[in-house]
């Protein structure tokens, strides 16, 4: 039994479908019962909140495996902590594979890799085998822009000349899928990107060719880009590691593509193009 954390989110559904696809039994976390409908037919359901650290005694019990995701956020050591105490506690060793962000290294990165470093310590001190993905920009995360772009033509970030190597979540759960099933990532950290680094300005193209209309880059002040994130409702924690982590990029911190989606999950990785395209028409 593997259980997947996130079951309903941008990773951990795909992560679900594709283990269920193998074949692999799979227990599919929520945090809410009323989600149950989004989760695959095929898989078991447990209900358990972040928030409510006795309620993962049940959830980890009996499973060889553990996909590890949660949202950003000041608590979010705390939050996964849970997760990894019960694992601990469940006495079986399960493997966790954890996603986290690229820079886990690296303070200039931001609160929000540092939240990630912190909890990849935490795995490393628990004895449990584990795997941490280091991300890229996620590709699905263009679609937070939906708006701006369709009625207005814009892609505003905060990003100065980034260059990113986004990656698409299809691309993270096949990684995942293979941390989690197969032996040889133990004690490993993947930064986990796609196979093009493109300029913000590059994927307002592909984003005005794939919705049909023209596209321009906006490189937003910082401080701008945090009042509007926070007045569409999120978190102020989160709006500022955001625009923290788009400054790391714009020093080029996600510039470089690697190969771990070609060597650890045997697959070529789809450029941004190729997702989009099919996104847009399935």
């Amino acid at each position: 039994m593997i259980l997947v954390t996130g079951a309903t989110g941008k990773t951990g559904s795909r992560v679900a479908a594709q283990l269920l696809e193998r074949g692999f039994d799979v227990r599919a976390q929520i945090h809410d019962a009323a989600k149950a409908d989004q989760v695959p037919a095929d898989a078991g359901i447990v209900v358990a909140a972040f928030e409510e650290p006795d309620a993962w005694d049940a959830a980890v019990s009996g499973c060889e495996a553990i996909y590890l995701v949660s949202a950003a956020g000041p608590d979010q050591r705390r939050q996964e902590s849970s997760v990894i105490d019960a694992a601990v506690r469940a006495g079986t060793g399960p493997r966790v594979v954890k996603v986290g962000a690229m820079g886990l290294d690296d303070p200039a990165a931001g609160r929000i890799p540092v939240q990630h470093a912190r909890i990849r310590d935490d795995l490393a001190a628990s004895g449990l085998p584990w795997t941490v993905l280091a991300l890229s920009q996620l590709m699905d995360n263009l679609f937070l822009y939906t708006q701006p772009v369709t009625e207005m033509g814009i892609l505003p970030v905060p990003a100065g000349d980034a260059l990113i190597a986004w990656v698409d979540p299809d691309d993270v759960a096949a990684v995942a899928v293979a941390a989690l099933t197969m032996p040889g990532h133990a004690g490993r950290t993947y930064d986990v990107t796609g196979p093009e680094a493109l300029h913000h300005t590059e994927v307002a193209d592909r984003l005005g060719t794939a919705f049909g209309r023209q596209v321009s880059y906006v490189d937003v002040a910082p401080e701008d880009a945090i009042a509007g994130m926070v007045a569409a409702g999120v978190p102020e924690w989160v709006a500022a590691g955001v625009t923290e982590t788009n400054a790391w990029y714009a020093a080029g911190g996600a510039a470089e593509p690697t190969d771990v989606v070609a060597t650890v999950a045997g697959r070529t990785p789809a450029t941004m193009a190729d997702f989009l395209t099919r996104r847009l028409t399935t």
